[in-house]
């Protein structure tokens, strides 16, 4: 046994494999700080992929939204004394009460003698910044009619 750093008393055995006193350097100088760097890039990975999952989300919301609100306005357009006006002011008024999740919408009403239908379009709010989603939904049926 050695005598100690301090003077007093003895150092033990040392063990091959343990950590030495003094740390040695691993790696370059210009790994310095490269953990950080790694972090904030996966950290706004992450993120990113956070937020995609969120506007497929909001996405398939809003089509589900759209689609109500085109069979509520086909309901009113296909029956006997129904009208495409009327269709498209009870789809506008769903539209408004479901919130603004779809921006720059379009309702659109046609009805003949055999088929009516209702078409609901717009854009989906973005969360993603520079990204852009359209929802078209088309319901048809075919038109009450009585027949003697």
């Amino acid at each position: 046994m050695r005598q100690h750093r301090n003077g007093r008393g003895l150092d033990p055995p040392r063990d091959e494999h343990a950590r030495p006193d003094d740390p040695v350097e691993q790696g370059s100088p210009r790994d310095r700080g490269s953990s950080t760097v790694e972090f904030v890039i996966a950290s706004a990975a992450m993120v990113l992929l956070l937020l995609m999952v969120v506007q497929v989300g909001v996405w398939y919301h809003t089509r589900a939204v759209a689609q109500t609100a085109a069979r509520h306005g086909l309901d009113h357009v296909r029956t006997i004394n129904g009208s495409p006006s009327e269709g498209i002011d009870v789809a506008s008024e769903f539209l408004d009460q479901s919130g603004g999740g779809l921006e720059n919408r379009n309702v659109d009403a046609t009805r003949t003698a055999a088929v009516s239908s209702v078409t609901v379009s717009g854009r989906v709010v973005s969360i993603l910044p520079g990204v852009s989603f359209t929802v078209s939904v088309t319901v048809d049926a075919p038109t009450e009619r009585i027949e003697p």
